[in-house]
């Protein structure tokens, strides 16, 4: 589809791919079938891609959700929930979550950067960088860990408004090459419940009285 799309219901068959290069609307939600793909690409001239409208598996743990768009894209509303989970989330470009995701797994590109901004539940294999940007506290449920190679990893933890920052807490294990909390703009707060490995740490406080930026290690750090 290169031309915006706006439908009450979007019904993705097994095994088939719908590619889309513009804007979708989805009164409701869609839904994809199991080993199908929705797959949001680049059109002729790259710009941004809104998909508003919840996109689900068929069923829990079915479907894939690709992004190769250039010229960035945001998924406004929730991607996979709790009973109709995707099997896969591929993110190739930079890409905004603004609501829920729950995927099997979810592979972060090198050189891309993916934006969460609710509850996240998934495996997630990192070569890029994964930032947690929310004013509500959040969590992140699964272990993140490094894709096998030479990339460059970063977990960022930064709220999206000014004052006091609320927390995003990571259930699992966490590996990346940098941590990075809070901005000399926005503060950041974060909580970490098992073991993580990172090499080097920024921590930031922001710039008004409230805006401390913490990070708390319930377990091993290496």
């Amino acid at each position: 589809y290169t031309g915006a799309v706006t439908v009450d219901n979007l019904d993705i068959a097994a095994n088939k791919t719908a590619t889309f290069k513009n804007n979708v609307t989805l009164n409701t939600s869609a839904t994809i079938n199991s080993s199908a793909t929705f797959l949001v690409a680049s059109a002729g001239t790259p710009a941004a891609i809104t998909v508003t409208g919840s996109v689900l598996g068929a069923s829990d743990g079915v479907g894939t959700v690709q992004i190769t768009n250039t010229g960035g894209t945001t998924f406004t509303t929730t991607v996979g929930n709790t009973a109709n989970t995707l099997a896969l989330i591929n993110i190739d470009q930079n890409t905004t979550f603004s609501g829920s995701v729950e995927a099997t797994a979810i592979n972060n590109a090198a050189s891309t950067t993916a934006t969460f901004s609710d509850n996240v539940t998934a495996t997630i294999t990192n070569s890029g960088t994964l930032l947690f940007n929310t004013s509500a506290d959040k969590s992140v449920t699964g272990t993140i860990a490094e894709a096998a190679g030479g990339d460059t990893t970063e977990i960022k933890v930064i709220d999206s408004a000014d004052g006091a920052p609320a927390t995003v807490t990571f259930t699992a294990t966490v590996a990346a090459d940098t941590l990075t909390v809070g901005t000399t703009s926005k503060a950041g707060a974060a909580l970490f419940e098992d073991d993580v490995t990172v090499p080097a740490i920024n921590i930031t406080g922001a710039n008004s009285g409230d805006e401390n930026s913490t990070v708390t290690f319930n377990k091993a750090v290496t």
